[in-house]
C-alpha cells in the first residue's frame, strides 16, 4: 500500500514531497555523486498511478537525469510503456536509452524513497541506460571503459560488500 499525503504520522517535508507526487504522479528524487558511487535519479508513484515500473537512470547530469525521467513519465501517463529489453528513442537528446529490469536486491542502495513509498510492498523497476559517444553501450564491445563506473548494472545482484 502506497503512502499518501493525507496519512497521519507524517512530516512537513514528507507530505510536502508527497503532495507533488500526488499532483504530477510521480516524484523524481536525486541523488548527488559522492565517494560510493555517481549520481542518480529515480522515480516513485509510477507503478501506483500508471500500473508501469518505477526509472531509474545513473550517471548524467542531474538536469539531464530529472528531465530524462519526467518525459519518460509523460509519455507513460499518455499510455507508453517500457520493458526489459526496449530502446527507446525519445528520451536522450541524440542518443537511444535502453531499458532493463532493476534486481530488487538493489532497491536498499538505490531507490530508499521509493521502498518507503511503498511501505517495503513488491514494486517492479527499470534501469534507464544510455550509450557512449559511439552510440555502445556498457555491455557492448569498444564501449568506452572511461564510463563503466558511471551506471551500475543493475539487472544482477549488487557485489557482496
Amino acid at each position: 500500500m502506497a503512502r499518501h499525503s493525507t496519512d497521519s504520522g507524517l512530516s512537513e517535508h514528507d507530505r510536502s514531497v508527497l503532495e507533488r507526487r500526488e499532483e504530477h504522479g510521480w516524484f523524481v528524487m536525486m541523488i548527488a555523486e559522492d565517494e560510493k558511487g555517481p549520481s542518480f535519479a529515480y522515480t516513485f508513484g509510477v507503478c501506483e498511478e500508471f500500473k508501469h515500473p518505477e526509472l531509474i537512470i545513473y550517471g548524467l547530469d542531474p538536469r539531464d537525469m530529472h528531465r530524462v525521467l519526467n518525459n519518460a513519465g509523460k509519455l507513460i501517463r499518455a499510455g507508453t510503456s517500457y520493458q526489459d529489453g526496449d530502446v527507446i528513442h525519445d528520451l536522450l537528446e541524440g542518443y537511444p536509452c535502453a531499458v532493463r529490469s532493476v534486481n530488487p536486491s538493489w532497491y536498499p542502495k538505490t531507490c530508499t524513497w521509493t521502498l518507503w513509498f511503498y511501505q517495503q510492498a513488491s514494486f517492479p523497476a527499470l534501469q534507464l541506460v544510455w550509450p557512449d559517444k559511439n552510440g555502445r553501450f556498457p555491455w557492448d564491445t569498444g564501449f568506452d571503459e572511461s564510463l563503466r563506473s558511471k551506471q551500475p548494472h543493475l539487472s544482477q545482484p549488487p557485489p557482496s560488500a
